[in-house]
């Protein structure tokens, strides 16, 4: 017996001496201390897990299988610039997985990169890994720096990847009508739409571009009529394109330099130079003075401008952005039965365009009046009209959370997102209704995307407002 207690002790001490080195301190806290990063991580608390993450490569120098995961909870957490130095790392040593290399070049594209990102997204389009993720981010980033014919080339390279996928053909007519407008109506023409949820707004599309190019316009007004029809259908960069091509064919039309910073305010720039620079040209210029007036009112001062609104209402009936312009001004002066009625003429003008659905149903949610009524009806009429546009599903799930009913706004809210991943006014609206539901993590994590975006949009400072409110000292 004691024989066989010898033999087994001498068999068995390797595995005993190699159990104790494991079992030693140092093995053991590194053992549990990624244990504790990768619960944070699973569970969302991302703050924690970067720096438990951090802790563990400073004990661990040579896992480069960690760099990739540090980043990541550095990036969820919002800190851009250790997410972009633990990424790169990984990047450049060649761990870096698909999601990595995605969340890289996104980091990138907030800092004012270039090059890096679209070798990234480039060497993953040559890999065929990530194409549906890959193609929207190329077409969206040469969309923002006004290269319309790599823009073009790229959508029709996801046309080929995704030939059914119809919102690839309509942003291909779009900007095929910037380029080209009588290519485009005849592209158009040409263009069989069966499917119903984007029927709508392909026929908005003809109805905006027939009335721009109704009675031929030539040279630079043709440019001024197409930049309006993109600006109804809410295409506001390629609409400052078309604007700018007037200014290439006439340096001196006013009107054009009005548009132009119209332009620049929806898209997030103070569009204040081109309208002086439209007033220098000819100070009495209805269209001068009304956008004039809609910059200041923008501005806080909507009285300065009330008058030419209304001259400008009077002298083109027929368009709507008069009729919402004035809606905007006398809401902010505090007169939201008037302000209620010109939204509701703007529809009058031009029912089938969802952006006026669109319009009376913010209009309803910024003041939380006849939300039951008016705004729900507004926002189903959108949804209705457009069925896939983020900016109505939004605006459908922000009046059903100011009505309380969290759940029908959650699924609509994720259906925006669904179509725009990076929809900033979505992810803040879910943050809120997170928020309303105790549901805090969540929340967290969609208001955090909203604030680390680098965007202008109002919902970046109340987003970060919410942050410092509910979870400073989480």
């Amino acid at each position: 017996m004691r024989r066989h207690l010898r033999l087994i002790l001498l068999i068995s001490s390797p595995v005993l001496f190699a159990l104790l080195f494991t079992l030693s301190p140092q093995p053991v806290q590194v053992y549990l201390l990624q244990q504790e990063a990768d619960w944070a991580y699973r569970a969302g608390f991302y703050d924690m897990a970067a720096d438990k993450y951090s802790l563990l490569l400073s004990r661990q120098p040579f896992r480069i299988d960690l760099l990739e995961r540090t980043g990541l909870a550095y990036y969820r957490s919002g800190d851009v610039e250790n997410a972009e130095a633990f990424l790169k790392q990984a990047y450049h040593a060649g761990v870096l997985s698909l999601e990595g290399r995605i969340d890289l070049a996104d980091v990138l594209i907030q800092k004012g990169a270039v090059d890096l990102p679209l070798e990234i997204w480039m060497n993953l389009m040559h890999e065929k890994k990530g194409e549906s993720i890959v193609y929207p981010k190329l077409v969206k980033f040469w969309r923002s720096q006004g290269d319309l014919e790599k823009c073009r080339a790229i959508l029709e390279k996801w046309a080929e990847f995704d030939p059914s996928n119809i919102k690839i053909k309509y942003e291909l007519l779009v900007i095929l009508f910037t380029q080209n407008p009588s290519v485009a109506m005849a592209s158009y023409s040409s263009m069989p739409v069966n499917d119903p949820e984007w029927k709508g707004r392909f026929e908005q599309f003809s109805r905006s571009a027939s009335l721009a190019m109704m009675s031929n316009p030539e040279g630079a007004y043709l440019w001024i009529k197409v930049g309006r029809a993109l600006a109804s259908l809410g295409e506001w960069d390629l609409a400052a394109a078309a604007f700018k091509r007037s200014l290439d064919i006439n340096p001196q039309y006013a009107d054009a330099y009005a548009f132009l910073g119209e332009a620049q305010q929806n898209l997030g720039v103070d569009g204040l130079a081109y309208l002086q620079k439209a007033q220098q040209l000819n100070p009495d210029s209805m269209i001068v003075k009304a956008l004039l007036s809609v910059y200041w009112r923008r501005q806080g001062k909507p009285q300065v401008g009330l008058v030419y609104l209304q001259s400008a209402a009077q002298l083109e009936p027929d368009q709507p952005i008069w009729q919402v312009e004035l809606g905007n001004t006398l809401s902010e002066m505090g007169d939201l039965i008037s302000a209620l009625a010109h939204f509701q003429t703007a529809i009058r003008l031009e029912p089938g365009n969802p952006l006026y659905w669109v319009k009376l149903g913010g209009f309803c949610a910024d003041h939380e009046i006849e939300l039951n009524t008016i705004g729900i009806q507004a926002a189903r009429q959108a949804v209705l009209l457009a069925p896939n546009s983020p900016e109505t599903l939004d605006l459908m799930g922000r009046i059903l959370l100011l009505t309380g009913d969290f759940v029908s706004a959650e699924r609509f809210l994720q259906r925006a997102l669904e179509q725009e991943p990076d929809y900033l006014a979505s992810h803040f609206h879910l943050g809120q209704l997170y928020i309303k539901a105790e549901r805090y993590e969540q929340a967290r994590d969609h208001l955090l995307q909203v604030a680390q975006s680098g965007s202008k949009q109002k919902e970046v400072v109340l987003a970060r407002r919410l942050l410092e409110t509910y979870f400073s000292k989480r």
